[in-house]
């Protein structure tokens, strides 16, 4: 069987991401491009390296070790309340009130990761475009990847295939997609020896009881944590605010909500909303949660996946399984797709995160109260590290998340009130390495957010 194999269901997708993980790595292509990107981490390993990695990473994401970051992350929440709010009150335009909120959830959210892997302040906040590392990744993804050039198609696909003396020779060709990668992997790493350098002086000298995630790994350190870290989680938050600005009524609940657990927060004298608090909440979860696997309720991941699907490679000859068995134009009925080593199979999250038989007929809609009704689950194939989602993908790639999405959205719902821009204004959700906004119509190729934000 030649090509690719499209919408293979449920049963196909958690065998290929979860039982057979491992005989199904992700192409040569793919893994030159995430080197580019991301260099050779987590993201690019594969087999045993890849296990060893992962299973050296995951302690320091744990649900213990990341509850202590809740007040960090509150208070980087707090500095980009005040930064909006300055922004708003001096803006010299027609409308004041309007603020693209990409760039700010993106500094907001590259400070935190800053801070809690490697006890670092990137200043991203407050230094905006200034700020070396803040500009290196302003619009990265989508100069990098959108409406790439033949050539940069063919190149990329090409650096897959050839040895590494090649490859290293072809990441210094000038197309756009490699000049751009090139002059933000240079500041990046740069950054990121600041880093080390950093921590391995404190740590020579001593340093006993820190809290950041460096210190839980010792002296390993992935460049995956700040762009992947960084980049899913402020896409997330952007899609997020896009629907609360859309649906006020779910939006007002979720305020109110968070509201009362202030007042009992208050009540027993504590300073900080904890794990407990948020957990005890319904609308807030329901829209964005992200603690525990089997107690994950998450619709805007669900209707807005991060990442549109993924490419993998049999390793092997092997037997697909299928949810419902098909009749070939033969007439014989098979129950599993054969395939060939070396077969790339597409596995698509958006369609899987919108299929009837698993979210019901209203599976095209976003509605958060689907997590807060009662149903039978027995029956659904279990995909996906978040519940039945398969958006940060499943099984041994499955994506180690943080609790900063909830803080976040606590301090931006708190104090401002969002809603669509004025005018007849559409927002498009655009293939940028990640799904990013993008405003329909507009030639600047960059990825944004316009939303009328009203201080509370």
């Amino acid at each position: 069987m030649a090509g690719r194999i499209r919408d293979c269901g449920k049963n196909a997708i958690q065998y290929i991401l979860n039982t057979a993980g491992y005989n199904y790595p992700k192409t040569a292509s793919g893994r030159a491009g995430s080197s580019l990107l991301l260099g050779k981490g987590l993201v690019w390993a594969e087999g045993s390296q890849h296990a060893r990695q992962r299973k050296i990473m995951t302690p320091a994401f744990s649900f213990n070790t990341l509850r202590d970051f809740i007040p960090m992350f509150r208070y980087k929440s707090q500095k980009t309340v005040n930064k909006i709010k300055e922004q708003i009150e001096s803006a010299e335009t027609s409308d004041p009130n309007v603020v693209n909120m990409v760039p700010w959830l993106s500094r907001t959210t590259l400070d935190i990761i800053g801070a809690a892997a490697a006890d670092y302040d990137f200043q991203a906040i407050e230094g905006g475009q200034s700020n070396k590392l803040t500009q290196a990744y302003s619009n990265l993804l989508a100069d990098a990847f959108y409406k790439r050039s033949d050539i940069d198609i063919a190149v990329g696909y090409l650096m897959g295939k050839v040895p590494e003396f090649v490859f290293n020779l072809m990441k210094q060709l000038p197309t756009r997609s490699l000049k751009r990668m090139k002059r933000y992997m240079s500041v990046v790493m740069a950054v990121a020896q600041e880093v080390v350098d950093k921590q391995t002086a404190l740590y020579a000298h001593g340093k006993e009881g820190s809290k950041d995630l460096m210190s839980v790994l010792g002296t390993i350190f992935d460049i995956t944590f700040f762009f992947a870290g960084h980049e899913t989680t402020s896409s997330s938050l952007v899609w997020a605010l896009y629907e609360l600005s859309r649906h006020p009524e779910y939006q007002t609940k979720v305020r109110e909500e968070i509201k009362a657990t202030r007042a009992r927060v208050a009540e027993r004298g504590d300073g900080e909303i904890t794990i407990s608090d948020l957990d005890s909440m319904q609308y807030l979860p329901a829209l964005m949660k992200w603690l525990e696997p089997e107690n994950f309720r998450q619709e805007t991941i669900r209707f807005h996946p991060i990442v549109g699907g993924v490419i993998r490679e049999a390793g092997r000859d092997d037997h697909i399984p299928l949810d419902i068995p098909i009749k070939l134009t033969t007439g014989e009925v098979v129950t599993s797709i054969e395939v060939e080593q070396g077969q790339q199979i597409l596995l698509s999250f958006i369609n899987y995160n919108r299929l009837k038989s698993v979210w019901g007929e209203d599976a095209d809609v976003w509605r958060p109260e689907r997590f807060l009704e009662d149903h039978d689950h027995k029956q659904q194939t279990r995909l996906g590290v978040l519940s039945n989602i398969a958006t940060f993908s499943s099984g041994i790639r499955s994506c180690i998340g943080v609790l900063e999405m909830q803080a976040i959205l606590v301090e931006l719902v708190e104090n401002f009130e969002f809603l669509p821009p004025p005018g007849d204004i559409e927002i498009l959700r655009v293939s940028v390495g990640v799904m990013g906004p993008m405003v329909k119509g507009s030639k600047s190729g960059r990825t944004e957010l316009p939303l009328t934000v009203k201080p509370l």
